[in-house]
């Protein structure tokens, strides 16, 4: 029997935490497949314990720009909230020439949002803080004092029919609760790595949430009271929010913490279709969430200092397990990769021939090689962890489709998930983890809707206004058969040009070293023919002039003619 190598640790090290990783998803799976079943009953009994006796409820939606879903998400949010009792909507944008503010305005021309309860409001450019805390706090500071309940909530989130009901009888039942909150189900909007490398995250985040005991907020959906929005409060949400704050959700997690104050998370999760385009936007997305866990409120005075930092030592805890956690899982692919090629270059007959000639077979061979055992277990356990993947996105589909019919009915339309592009993603995000980890958290600046934001202390120290990127141009509406033909026919343009380059840069070489050059190519048009105009690089060398380009063999024959016009033949060249 071999001795067992480094290898053969490092395997059963990754195996263990596949296989943890597997485990923990199952039984968060097992928890939002009880939660489906229950939620129906949760519903009903949610509306009918409110009855006519809901109060008054303000919904503030932040927005900025909007997307092919925004007139849907906001039809939705407006007509088909299902609340039991009086509600107010309060849309806040930044600047009235934001595409938002002009959309809403169109909706309720058309008659698809009401006129009625319904506002726009502009906030202004944001100072000390971040733009959705100024958006808020510009809201939250002119809702009436009629509205008892303040429902936080993002333009794409699609809302499901009685989902109010149950987060106001959540914290309506508990007056120790200082928000109910649900959570975001990421589904790939594309099919792409990125987009399934983007779900990962939330992924991740849902074992903790998935039996409702997180006591996390999510700046997506969120109910507050509104006497604990005011800034007459102590300590309070709305001081923090002022205090150069940056993260909605995060500032009222701390604070629910510090006045040990609880955070209702039924099971109810919004459907968020993910749609990255470039890797650039995917970073992006992963910096600023590692950004928010540097940013906290400020302690009091009288704090004990271990408790004022105890939500910052958890945020640097939390990121440096993601980073090494995600560096730790990224080296499994190029050791595994490179076992196997040992195996196979080195190993692969004489372990054939072994497991034929063993009387034990296959079991004996495992236990006299311990790398294929390790590598053998590794494998088991990847299968593990995709079954727990597989497993607990299974049951976020049925609590949405235990909510929402028209959720659904989007996921199945519009939803792009791929089980071959899953673990590419995974691979991915583990690969860039630790690197916008220790970014996010250690850089000092993130770039979000147009503005760059500088931290120091945990705080927003400077605003940064970036100049708007040109306008794309308009483009016509295409099917996606229609779409996929154009990139095809642009692929092969491009091909056959720099198949013609080559060409082109051959017979020039040929020619300067006097080889027999060959036949001379027929002309590309009727129009050259009719007016004896060739490209520059097939000239015969007598008929040749300088041109602006002087690297012609390095760009090719198209390059130059376009820096110079095609030359007219001479009498004898003709």
């Amino acid at each position: 029997m071999e001795s067992p190598s480094s290898a053969v640790y490092l395997n059963v090290a990754h195996a263990a935490a596949y296989a943890a990783f597997g485990l923990l998803w199952l039984h968060a799976a097992r928890l939002r497949r009880r939660s489906a079943r229950a939620l129906p009953a949760m519903l009903s009994d949610a509306s009918r314990a409110l009855g006519d006796s809901a109060p008054p409820l303000c919904v503030v939606l932040p927005v900025k720009g909007a997307h092919a879903q925004s007139a849907a998400n906001w039809r939705a949010q407006c007509c088909s909230h299902g609340y039991a009792g009086p509600v107010s909507f309060l849309f806040v944008v930044q600047e009235e020439e934001d595409e938002a503010y002009s959309l809403v305005k169109q909706l309720q021309a058309s008659g698809s949002l009401p006129t009625e309860n319904v506002r726009v409001l502009v906030a202004g450019l944001a100072v000390g803080t971040s733009q959705k805390l100024h958006n808020l706090i510009h809201a939250v500071e002119r809702i009436g004092e009629q509205s008892e309940l303040v429902l936080m909530l993002d333009d794409d989130m699609l809302l499901a029919p009685g989902a109010v009901n149950l987060l106001a009888h959540e914290l309506l039942s508990d007056p120790n609760a200082l928000a109910a909150s649900g959570f975001s189900c990421d589904a790939p909007g594309r099919w792409t790595v990125l987009a399934h490398a983007a779900c990962v995250y939330r992924l991740i985040l849902e074992i903790s949430v998935a039996g409702g005991e997180g006591s996390h907020a999510w700046g997506g959906c969120c109910l507050m009271r509104r006497a604990d929005l005011l800034e007459s409060v102590p300590g309070g949400v709305m001081a923090h929010w002022k205090n150069r704050g940056y993260s909605d959700d995060w500032i009222i997690t701390a604070v629910a913490r510090k006045q040990r104050r609880r955070i209702a998370n039924p099971p109810l999760l919004f459907l968020n279709l993910v749609d990255f385009r470039s890797p650039s936007q995917l970073y992006n997305f992963f910096h600023r969430q590692f950004f928010v866990l540097d940013t906290y409120p400020q302690p009091s005075p009288d704090e004990p200092r271990i408790q004022a930092h105890r939500l910052r030592l958890e945020s640097y805890a939390l990121a440096s397990l993601m980073g090494l956690g995600g560096a730790f899982s990224a080296a499994a692919a190029p050791s595994v990769a490179w076992q196997l090629f040992r195996l196979l270059s080195h190993g692969g007959a004489s372990s054939a021939a072994a497991a034929r000639g063993a009387p034990g077979g296959p079991c004996a061979l495992l236990l006299a090689r311990p790398d294929l055992a390790s590598l053998s277990l590794l494998a088991a356990a990847a299968l593990c962890c995709g079954a727990g993947a597989w497993a607990i996105t299974r049951a976020q589909a049925a609590v949405i489709a235990a909510t929402s019919s028209d959720a659904v009915e989007r996921l199945r339309r519009e939803g792009r998930g791929s089980l071959l592009l899953a673990p590419l993603g995974w691979l991915l995000y583990t690969t860039l983890c630790p690197v916008f980890a220790a970014h996010g958290v250690l850089g000092r600046s993130v770039v979000w809707s147009g503005a760059r934001y500088t931290k120091r202390g945990g705080r927003v120290a400077r605003v940064e206004r970036l100049p708007k990127p040109p306008p794309p141009p308009p483009a016509a509406a295409q099917s996606p058969h229609a779409t996929a033909a154009a990139s095809c026919v642009a692929a092969a343009r491009r091909l056959s040009l720099v198949l013609r380059s080559w060409l082109a840069r051959f017979r020039t070489v040929a020619l300067s070293r006097g080889a027999p050059a060959a036949a001379p190519r027929p002309l590309r048009s009727s129009r050259h023919a009719a007016h004896g105009h060739i490209p520059h690089a097939y000239l015969p060398p007598d008929n040749r002039r300088s041109t602006p380009c002087s690297n012609r063999q390095r760009r090719g024959w198209r390059a130059c003619w376009e820096a110079a016009p095609p030359r007219r033949l001479s009498a004898g060249a003709r």
